[in-house]
């Protein structure tokens, strides 16, 4: 007959608190990895801000490089700045609005306010191009980006202004939306805002329309 040899029962529970204390501390240590993989690119990258506020350009970019490559949106759009500006490296507009959309793609709410208004910048340039040879339908694109302070600051003065030009240039509907623009003014915002617009030279404008269109309607 077989004897079935009993464990103490004090053996049993100093096994299960070796087992629990095992897994409390490889909890511990996996948590303290995820810490540390987490919290190292705000570090490296409150390195690279050091080296910045130092003139090191150079230093803040081998920094930031790696963790942008990792996904940081904040080093990318530190890299884009440097680029931007010519900052320790030659400037390079192309690769600075590479790396500011990275960032933006990234989650960085920074980024997407910077492209935004670049991309604004650039239509206010181009629309001002063609406004420039008489494009009354231009002006009040001008206008309308300076008045609806969506993808720019509002700016009251030049809106009006804009409108005014467009109004000159025979826009069909400038002059309502001149209206309506001084509804949302003081008076005396309007008074110099009129009097801007009646220092244009008007006649040059509409020569300019007319060479570009016709007679304005």
């Amino acid at each position: 007959m077989s004897v079935i040899k009993a464990f103490p029962i004090s053996d049993c529970i100093g096994s299960i608190k070796l087992n629990i204390c095992s897994l409390g501390t490889l909890r511990s240590a996996l948590l303290a990895i995820v810490a540390m993989l987490f919290l190292a690119p705000h570090a490296q990258a409150d390195r690279g801000m050091q080296a910045l506020r130092k003139g090191d350009y150079e230093t803040a970019l081998q920094i930031w490089i790696p963790i942008a490559e990792q996904g940081s949106a904040r080093a990318q759009y530190n890299i884009s700045v440097l680029y931007e500006k010519g900052l320790g490296v030659r400037r390079d507009e192309a690769r600075a609005i590479e790396w500011l959309e990275r960032a933006a793609k990234s989650g960085s709410r920074s980024a997407r306010d910077r492209l935004s208004d670049r991309e604004a910048q650039e239509r206010l340039r181009a629309a001002k191009e063609r406004a420039s040879h008489g494009n009354a339908a231009a002006m009040m694109e001008v206008a309308n980006l300076y008045n609806d302070g969506k993808t720019l600051t509002r700016n009251m003065a030049k809106a009006h202004l804009w409108f005014s030009k467009a109004k000159a240039a025979g826009h069909p509907v400038a002059a309502n939306a001149l209206m309506r623009l001084e509804d949302s003014m003081t008076r005396m915002e309007i008074v110099k805002a009129r009097k801007a617009a009646a220092a244009l030279d008007t006649d040059a404008v509409e020569q300019v329309a007319y060479r570009a269109h016709g007679t304005p309607d």
